[in-house]
């Protein structure tokens, strides 16, 4: 199985030159805990809700995660899956070979993975 089928396409990204309060309210409003943050759609960092100081009006290249982990739309799934828990963390952008962003993996698309694949095991056992 690769990524590309359960990643969550097409993410919403956040600018560099945005506020971190614009990004929480986005954050808040999408109820996600990361955004990709992108330069002329070419990933340039991520932003976690972990990121973020309490003032407002920083900016978000002053405080996202430069050079993020990525995988691939055709990476084995189980092996993004290694990647987030080797490295500890919730989610990794998707980028294609020109590194433009095309999706993002979280620890719950992983899950979710997991329980269909299992259901489709059973059926086909049974």
């Amino acid at each position: 199985m690769h990524v590309q089928y359960f990643m969550t396409p097409n993410p919403t990204s956040v600018n560099p030159d945005e506020t971190v309060g614009a990004a929480w309210d986005r954050m808040n409003t999408l109820e996600v805990h990361h955004l990709p943050v992108t330069s002329d759609g070419r990933l340039i960092g991520i932003l976690s809700d972990r990121d973020l100081p309490d003032h407002d009006d920083v900016l978000v290249r002053d405080v996202m995660s430069l050079e993020p982990i990525t995988v691939h739309p055709d990476d084995e799934l189980v092996e993004a899956g290694r990647t987030l828990l080797s490295n500890g963390i919730n989610a990794v952008p998707v980028v294609d070979e020109d590194n433009a962003l095309v999706g993002i993996l979280t620890t719950t698309n992983c899950l979710v993975a997991m329980i269909q694949l299992n259901h489709e095991l059973k059926l086909a056992t049974s």
